[in-house]
């Protein structure tokens, strides 16, 4: 009788202890050298949507808490200091900051950052060189042609490097949470007929996981601008006000070139659209830019960039979890990476072109050369 007594009260021991870790929330500590007051931010995915959360340096040290218990793949930065950090937070997890060179920041405890810690390091140095590059690409724009060719074509061999050895992870790797975040990363690279597979392969407890939802969910999205399919009739409110339905487009190509302000890759490709747009008559080809900005409504910034560009073919300001008109552009086209560019034949409402990234466009214009 005491053995089964005994037996009963272990079982709900273990049971209570699995139950305060699951309930348990996650946190990311960690060590700066930095002022008081200093702002520290991360930003990270959770529920299918991407937050940013703050917090300040209080003596050298700073706290976060997540209520999600899913595991965090985060973006660490700090306010006047280049760089960001990418790290896996797990139960404990501790980082110790470099203000000197974020990127280099490193994982002091927490199993799960350990790990991936290792994984990632030559993709954070690498992703870091891509964001400095192409903030000194964007002042070659309009000055110096010959070094602008020259330091795109580096520029994305080196982003092709990342998502190879992504990619090269993920397939090695069909068990691990790091794979599902990088997957994340490199989806609409891949299409949806490579990502589904991946998906597919990953363990069944990976299946659990929000990320694996938001990306079978961004899949079945992403199939409405695949290469062939028809295109449906899509409506929206331009910057002078005036609602405009493709429909009532008389061009026999569409254009449809996703963007934000606050993408270099999306800036650093306008000389292209520029001048794809003096090249072709309206009667062959309209451009329409859709801008996907902050959520606070606020167009200004946008407005300014645009007149400052002196871009003149046709725009459209979609905000992030902003309710209006032009919300759903963004989301029910599952567009996810920045630029995006859809090339649709009006005439037979069908998309003959899809391609992302600075590069592309280039690839357009040969194939605008040799249409109708």
């Amino acid at each position: 009788m005491k053995s089964n007594f005994y037996f009963l009260f272990l079982l709900i021991s273990i049971t209570s202890s699995l139950c305060a870790q699951i309930n348990k929330p996650l946190t990311l500590n960690g060590v700066a050298k930095l002022q008081n007051g200093v702002p520290i931010y991360i930003e990270y995915f959770e529920n299918g949507k991407s937050r940013r959360d703050t917090t300040i340096i209080n003596n050298n040290n700073f706290s976060f808490s997540f209520n999600n218990q899913d595991m965090k793949l985060g973006l660490l930065s700090i306010k006047g200091k280049s760089g960001f950090k990418s790290l896996l937070i797990g139960y404990g997890a501790r980082i110790a900051i470099d203000t000197n060179a974020v990127w280099l920041s490193q994982i002091v405890s927490g199993k799960s950052s350990l790990n991936f810690e290792k994984a990632n390091n030559y993709v954070d140095i690498t992703q870091q060189k891509l964001s400095k590059g192409y903030r000194e690409l964007y002042k070659f724009i309009n000055t110096n042609p010959v070094a602008y060719k020259k330091d795109s074509a580096y520029l994305k061999s080196l982003g092709d490097s990342v998502i190879n050895y992504k990619i090269n992870y993920i397939e090695s790797n069909p068990k691990s949470i790091v794979s599902l975040f990088y997957l994340k990363d490199v989806f609409t690279k891949l299409g949806s007929v490579k990502t589904e597979s991946l998906l597919q392969s990953f363990s069944v407890d990976i299946k659990k996981h929000n990320v694996f939802k938001y990306l079978y969910e961004m899949v079945q999205k992403w199939k409405i601008t695949r290469l062939g399919n028809p295109f449906p009739t899509v409506k929206f409110k331009n910057t002078t006000g005036e609602i405009i339905s493709t429909d009532s487009i008389k061009s026999r190509y569409l254009l449809l070139n996703f963007w934000g302000t606050w993408c270099g890759p999306c800036k650093a490709e306008i000389p292209f659209l520029i001048q794809l747009f003096n090249t072709y008559p309206k009667a062959k080809l309209e451009i329409i830019s859709i801008a996907y900005e902050n959520k606070d409504g606020n167009p200004s910034k946008t407005l300014s960039f645009l007149e400052e560009n002196r871009i003149k073919w046709g725009n459209v300001i979609c905000y992030k979890d902003y309710n209006d008109v032009n919300s759903y552009l963004v989301s029910n086209f599952g567009i996810s990476i920045f630029p995006t560019n859809v090339l649709v034949d009006l005439s037979t409402k069908r998309i003959i072109w899809v391609s992302n990234g600075i590069s592309s466009l280039n690839s357009l214009s040969d194939k605008l050369e040799i249409l109708n």
